[in-house]
């Protein structure tokens, strides 16, 4: 899905799954210029020159959500459990359960872009000449009580902290993505929610590859016709997951994708996927996982139901507007 702002204060919503993009439907969102718009799975979330935050269901077309700011709305970026906005000077973050402001801060700047990568790592660009981008590690804010800031600021984190341990039963933490990936069990039903819920399973499919080619560069005889199967294995995997392009091609950073494209098959190690693996584990757990927990459950795991298959034509066009949609999440924009 593709959403464009106009200076109406309308949302134009486009389809780019098909070969030629097509028009779906128009939002009325704001009086004056919609300034900022970010998306993530179902939801739109825009910002105009009324001072207004608005959340937008894509299924039902409805506005579920409206958050006053100070000034108009500059930028927006979406984690899977806040979603920030700057106005002027000023940084907000929302919890996306109740709606509450968990972050307020003023910066030295007035802020014209942000934007948050795979590593839940905040960038924030300030019309300010001494710190123009800032860098903010999302996940110590988050995990903060209570932070004081040198330029006033405060952030408000208790509330944010209780929500997002998602304690179950016991008073235990919630599972993280090793509790999946490390159980055939759990790991096998959250295959079958990435490929029949969200068409994302190439990213399970690739970690189980790449760590299948570490196992056996460990355990294998170093014997010159197991090396040549094991270069051969590498450059297989390259091929199928890494390679622009590719049917299953995952979404990792391109200095990642570049250095592993350019190996010739004798330099493949066994270290060789271990970046790209911790990359694409950071992205299932940000982007799948909670959700994933969410539907079917800390504790049971229950397999998601079957849905009627798509067909290997309409499949393939889901999968690649599932990846261009993370991409476009996940990777740096020029500002």
């Amino acid at each position: 899905i593709l959403a464009t702002g106009h200076a109406d204060g309308s949302i134009t919503v486009w389809n780019i799954m098909t070969k030629e993009i097509t028009f779906m439907h128009t939002i009325i969102a704001h009086r004056g210029d919609v300034t900022s718009l970010a998306i993530r799975e179902n939801e739109i979330w825009s910002g105009g020159d009324d001072k207004r935050l608005k959340l937008w269901d894509l299924t039902s077309e409805q506005n579920t959500q409206i958050l006053p700011q100070p000034s108009a709305v500059t930028a927006i970026s979406i984690d899977y459990d806040v979603v920030f906005c700057s106005s002027g000077k000023i940084l907000r973050a929302y919890d996306k359960k109740q709606y509450k402001k968990v972050i307020d801060l003023e910066l030295h700047g007035d802020i014209v872009g942000m934007s948050l990568d795979q590593k839940r790592m905040l960038y924030t660009v300030e019309n300010n000449q001494k710190s123009p981008i800032r860098k903010w590690d999302v996940e110590s804010m988050l995990d903060t009580t209570i932070v004081e800031v040198r330029n006033g600021g405060t952030v408000y984190m208790s509330e944010l902290k209780r929500m997002k341990s998602r304690e179950v039963s016991g008073g235990e933490s919630a599972i993280d993505i090793h509790d999946i990936l490390d159980n055939p069990k759990k790991r096998q039903e959250f295959m079958a929610y990435l490929r029949d819920e969200r068409y994302a399973d190439e990213n399970l499919l690739f970690w189980i590859a790449a760590n299948r080619y570490k196992a056996f560069c460990k355990s294998s005889p170093d014997v010159q016709s197991m090396q040549d199967m094991l270069n051969q294995f590498g450059v297989e995997i390259v091929q199928e997951y890494v390679e622009e392009g590719s049917e299953r091609e995952i979404n990792i950073d391109d200095e990642m994708r570049d250095s592993l494209i350019a190996l010739s098959p004798d330099k493949f190690s066994p270290d060789s996927f271990d970046e790209p693996i911790k990359a694409i584990e950071i992205l299932m757990e940000m982007n799948f996982l909670y959700s994933f927990e969410n539907e079917y459950g800390s504790e049971t795991f229950e397999k998601p139901p079957e849905r009627p298959s798509l067909g290997r034509k309409a499949k393939k066009s889901s999968r690649k507007a599932r990846k261009s949609q993370m991409r476009k999440k996940t990777r740096y924009h020029k500002g």
